[in-house]
């Protein structure tokens, strides 16, 4: 290579590192914006073995999914072990699927009826946003959705989804209780304490300030108390195993294990 072409790649070469030095935050800040646009309500929790390991900031990363919407919604999914699924539970996935997607997460929609509370997807962003947050491949078990009339209907525009019906099914208040949480690999294990109640009068929001001072005082006797005897609610002791999709389309977490603790 002689002199000029050493003089002119390297004048090629600053101009890319510039460029780059410009561009890349600017996509880092469009992304991020975009993300909190997509997942209003969503609070960035970091999570890692070794985050886990330090008491203190074991406890802050507890705190912060306590009061994490979409954990908490997360939360109530019913029996699941993405091991062991199969059409027998696919109502179930479905409804769970409904009521954890984030509305505004609006981009992969091929069509919208939200007077009615319908929203449509595309057989692959369907097939896609159920493998994110299930960690299950459903396209030889597709078809079957169609069965599934209540919340699912085809057409033109797609596979649209009740997401209204879904709603007026469950419109109960849900907090949770971390008792406990590690970490393996990418794989997260919770042990919590979900309450799920109705609080709609002075008397009953009372108790629901108490509920959340018992569960910050890591007091589940009194918790479980307040809910069953003031709010009219149920606990439900069980283990969550998930991963954080850090770079998710659809969800921000992806569910592998729900089941119930009988300890």
């Amino acid at each position: 290579m002689n002199k000029e072409k050493k003089i002119t790649f390297m004048i090629i070469l600053v101009l890319i590192v510039i460029l780059s030095i410009i561009t890349i935050p600017l996509i880092i800040k469009y992304n991020l914006e975009k993300d909190k646009e997509n997942f209003p309500e969503y609070k960035e929790i970091d999570i890692d073995e070794d985050l886990l390991s330090d008491e203190q900031t074991y406890e802050q990363i507890k705190k912060d999914l306590e009061k994490d919407f979409y954990f908490n919604k997360l939360a109530i999914m019913t029996d699941y072990d993405y091991k062991e699924s199969s059409t027998e539970n696919l109502q179930e996935l479905l409804w769970h699927f409904i009521f954890n997607y984030e509305l505004s997460n609006d981009r992969y929609f091929s069509y919208t009826d939200s007077a009615n509370g319908k929203y449509c997807f595309s057989k692959k962003n369907l097939i896609n946003a159920f493998k994110e947050f299930y960690g299950l491949d459903i396209t030889d078990k597709y078809n079957y959705l169609e069965g599934y009339y209540k919340y699912v209907y085809i057409s033109a525009k797609g596979y649209c989804l009740d997401f209204k019906r879904v709603a007026s099914e469950y419109d109960n208040n849900i907090k949770i209780a971390v008792e406990r949480m590690s970490m393996l690999g990418t794989t997260i294990t919770t042990d919590l304490y979900v309450y799920e109640y109705y609080a709609s009068s002075t008397n009953e929001k009372y108790y629901e300030n108490l509920l959340r001072e018992a569960i910050d005082s890591k007091d589940y006797s009194k918790a479980k108390a307040l809910v069953e005897n003031y709010l009219n609610g149920t606990v439900t002791h069980k283990q969550i195993q998930f991963k954080k999709n850090t770079r998710g389309k659809y969800f921000k977490y992806q569910i592998l294990v729900s089941k119930k603790l009988v300890y």
